[in-house]
């Protein structure tokens, strides 16, 4: 328990980690000033929705995989450049050593997404009074939701975004470890979510787009259902390759 604190505090005051939130504040600051330059206007939870991708498109969505990715991801590969790795499997098992990395990129990756967008939910009620707005007709995976109780929808887009970024966090160490390079953790992931668009939409299935699994309103067909089990698939898949890489094949990394 020690080393897994120590190892989460030493990733969170990184300057990737910071980084990762920058980023994501930044995409968050775009998203307003394009949606205010002509689209909204400031009202109920306005500033909240104009930084999420609640009509379609979002600065967030081009650079998402980035984001969750850059913090820990690779970090096994750095490890085992390092010799580090070596090193800390003779004081615990594999199995404790996974489990150490796993909960710390899945920690790290969640809080760059769910704390900024917490922030701007506060400063949001704080700047404006809470009302139901009207901002267009809003098709998506949680239109329900949006049309009886934004607040709450506000919340579980924001805890939405936190399990996004830990599920390709996940599929950034696998990538990572797939390929034996650093590097991989992000361009995988971030490859997946460019070609996978542009091969589903040439397709004609839009609905199975990477991206529909963070922007829950980028298409009108889409269900929870569906991008849960896409998200569900994804971090399946990633965990066979995490366990089959370092479980099966560990003596490349050490």
């Amino acid at each position: 328990m020690e080393f897994f604190i120590c190892n989460l505090v030493r990733v969170v005051q990184s300057p990737r980690f910071y980084m990762s939130l920058f980023l994501t504040l930044l995409c968050m600051s775009l998203g307003n000033f394009l949606a205010f330059n002509g689209i909204y206007k400031i009202e109920g939870l306005s500033i909240f929705f104009a930084a999420s991708s609640i009509r379609g498109f979002s600065p967030i969505s081009l650079v998402a995989a980035l984001i969750c990715t850059l913090p820990y991801s690779s970090q096994i590969i750095e490890d085992a450049e390092s010799h580090f790795l070596t090193a800390q499997l003779c004081r615990i098992s594999k199995k404790k050593y996974l489990a150490i990395v796993g909960s710390t990129v899945i920690i790290s990756s969640f809080l760059v997404f769910f704390l900024p967008y917490l922030l701007l939910l506060g400063i949001n009620l704080l700047v404006t009074p809470y009302q139901e707005i009207y901002i267009g007709d809003y098709s998506g995976a949680l239109k329900e939701l949006f049309d009886s109780n934004q607040f709450l929808y506000g919340l579980v887009t924001t805890l939405w975004y936190g399990v996004w970024g830990a599920v390709f966090s996940i599929f950034g160490l696998a990538s990572a470890l797939l390929v034996k390079k650093k590097l991989g953790a992000i361009f995988i992931p971030v490859a997946y979510m460019m070609v996978g668009g542009i091969l589903w939409a040439i397709l004609g299935l839009s609905y199975l787009e990477p991206v529909t699994t963070l922007a829950l309103g980028y298409q009108k067909d889409i269900s929870l259902s569906l991008v849960s089990a896409h998200l569900a698939f994804i971090l399946f898949v990633s965990c066979l390759v995490v366990y089959g890489t370092f479980f099966l094949h560990s003596e490349d990394y050490v």
